[in-house]
């Protein structure tokens, strides 16, 4: 369809790196590189390979904003951090999300990278599950070490390989809504089923989180994108889930959960991410102040490094007790102003709305073997909601995903438009 030859098993290879670019952990290095590093670099030298004269696709005039936003990322780094810190984030968001957008050029590459992510959900799934009802962690469990807040309800907060359980959670979630998104489009039964069990093991895994935030971000998506669907299928897939969620209520009492304690405490948290104060009854710890707090002591902290903030990789640290140091930034778009300054934070305030804002332009395309829910659709329906999410938690491990989904976004109107201009041609 578009000029860009590769060899087609270098092209198999960097589809397989990409299973697990957005869900390799951060921490874990080999020498100077993490894994995340080692993996796009592995991408990035495939690629280059692999291609014989591949015509480069000009991306930065699609979505602008997205791109403008991590190069003066990438520049702050270089300048407030290390060459490497910035060499790092270059290769592993700038340049594996161009590869990203020139590797995909049909329609079939766009399901087989859904599918990848989906894959590396079940892979999850599976971590998730054993952590939770072994209570052990199975790949980062020295940063849970003595953690109090691992336990919710007698469960163990599944994380997987990200750095929290709310990241695992998300990734979940938007995995969940993939599933659902390619349950709706014309598949095969076999497939169908396929996706059903995918599904279902990541909204189980999602819950064993027990991150409201993560739930709250997928149940309010799920119910847009039913209601999308059309009158009829509405109906049906809300009552399925009015079933479910009694079913759920009923399992959690019969484990000694009380359903109606988790409700309560899902209510409270939602109500603390705006800013009430309030106490979540399965924690036994008073809260160390609410997000108004977060923000004045974060502002104060930064002080008059205001335009570029304190630096790339700079660490917060708010005494609070004699006992208790601050040192998490949960509000994703706070903890990008102290370390990059109003710069930092206005570039992705535009990188957020302009990504809205251009695919809400292209929301009208579609492929083939869509129907109702396009991808274009059910990526702004996603990206909506989770910028917003984004006021009660760090992006940090989500970052590749995001990055991922936006690109399959570029590479999606792409094709569109090209089946347009062939339909017009004849």
């Amino acid at each position: 369809m578009f000029e860009n030859k590769i060899n087609s098993r270098c092209k198999s290879a960097i589809f397989f790196l990409l299973m697990f670019y957005p869900i390799l952990p951060m921490n874990y290095y080999l020498s100077i590189f993490s894994f995340v590093n080692i993996c796009s670099i592995l991408i990035v030298t495939i690629y280059i390979l692999g291609s014989r004269n591949s015509k480069i696709f000009p991306v930065f005039k699609y979505n602008f904003f997205f791109w403008m936003y991590l190069i003066i990322y990438a520049i702050l780094a270089i300048s407030t951090a290390n060459f490497l810190k910035g060499f790092a984030w270059i290769i592993t968001e700038i340049i594996v999300s161009i590869i990203l957008i020139q590797l995909i050029t049909s329609e079939k590459d766009i399901y087989r990278i859904i599918e990848l992510i989906i894959i590396a959900s079940i892979f999850l799934s599976l971590i998730g599950l054993i952590e939770s009802f072994s209570h052990t962690y199975l790949i980062q469990a020295s940063i849970f070490k003595g953690w109090s807040d691992s336990l919710r309800y007698g469960i163990l907060r599944c994380s997987g390989p990200f750095g929290h359980p709310i990241n695992f959670g998300f990734y979940q979630a938007i995995a969940a809504l993939l599933a659902f998104y390619r349950l709706n489009s014309k598949l095969e039964k076999k497939k169908k089923k396929w996706y059903r069990l995918a599904y279902s093991l990541a909204v189980i895994t999602m819950f064993l989180t027990i991150s409201r935030l993560a739930i709250c971000f997928f149940v309010a998506t799920q119910l847009i994108l039913i209601i999308l669907m059309g009158q009829r299928k509405a109906i049906k897939y809300l009552c399925i889930i009015f079933l479910v969620a009694v079913g759920a209520i009923i399992a959690l009492d019969t484990f000694g959960v009380e359903g109606y304690v988790f409700i309560s405490d899902f209510f409270v948290s939602l109500g603390r991410l705006v800013g009430f104060k309030g106490q979540a009854s399965s924690s036994g710890i008073i809260g160390f102040g609410n997000r108004f707090d977060l923000y004045e002591w974060v502002i104060n902290d930064v002080g008059s490094n205001y335009i570029f903030g304190k630096g790339v990789g700079a660490e917060f640290a708010y005494k609070l007790t004699d006992w208790f140091t601050k040192t998490s930034i949960e509000v994703n778009y706070l903890y990008i102003y102290f370390q990059c300054g109003l710069v930092g934070l206005i570039a992705l305030i535009l990188s957020y709305v302009g990504s809205v804002r251009y695919f809400w332009k292209k929301r009208k395309y579609s492929l083939p073997n869509e129907n109702k829910l396009t991808y274009i659709r059910v990526l702004l329906v996603i990206l909506v909601l989770y910028y917003v999410c984004l006021f009660g938690v760090q992006e940090t491990d989500l970052t590749r995903l995001h990055c991922e989904l936006i690109s399959l976004g570029i590479a999606y109107y792409r094709i569109c438009r090209y089946k347009c201009q062939v339909l017009m041609t004849h």
